[in-house]
């Protein structure tokens, strides 16, 4: 059997400590609760700083505009491109201020603007056209009569599939009243 070590121990201890002060909120809300959430969550907010400092920041920004010459990193055509998403970040930090908490709209808003327009046409892509694509299946017209080496019921497949799908729609369509010829599709 391994001895644990000292290390080991007083970690193990700690994370037992602040699990149990944790449930202590199913009790009531009390001080060693308070501290356990106060706990984790400055270590977490001080953990995730420093991954996005080194996994981040350091690799992706500064070590790209730091050539050894960093003041005058705009004379390379390249590089102040990296300078705008600096702003941007930067920008995003003063959400925490009082005073300057509005700044941080014009970067949410333009992450906001480039994630729309990037996610719109691939989601159309993918839950719209390849369903409609799906749907209007192309009728096979040698099948269609039933040919005696073939599959009778294969050529009907793609045109009950539209006929089953108009009617689907017109069943869930409430902006007009189902009678007429509406009321016979809709109960097809």
């Amino acid at each position: 059997m391994e001895v644990m070590s000292m290390g080991t121990f007083l970690w193990t201890s700690l994370g037992a400590f602040l699990t149990l002060a944790t449930f202590s909120f199913l009790y009531k809300d009390n001080p060693m609760y308070k501290l356990a959430e106060h706990l984790v969550v400055g270590v977490s907010a001080g953990y995730f700083v420093i991954i996005l400092w080194h996994n981040g920041l350091q690799p992706n920004l500064f070590s790209r505009l730091d050539d050894g010459n960093f003041y005058f990193f705009w004379l390379n055509s390249s590089r102040p491109w990296y300078i705008i998403p600096a702003i941007l970040g930067a920008m995003m930090w003063t959400r925490f201020s009082k005073k300057w908490s509005w700044v941080s709209r014009w970067p949410i808003a333009m992450y906001l603007g480039i994630a729309t327009g990037l996610s719109i046409p691939l989601e159309m892509r993918n839950r719209v056209n390849m369903q409609l694509y799906s749907t209007m299946r192309e009728v096979n017209w040698e099948n269609f009569f039933g040919n005696g080496f073939l599959d009778p019921t294969a050529g009907y497949s793609g045109l009950l599939i539209f006929l089953g799908v108009l009617a689907a729609l017109f069943y869930f369509f409430f902006s007009k009243e189902h009678t007429g010829l509406f009321k016979g599709v809709a109960r097809f």
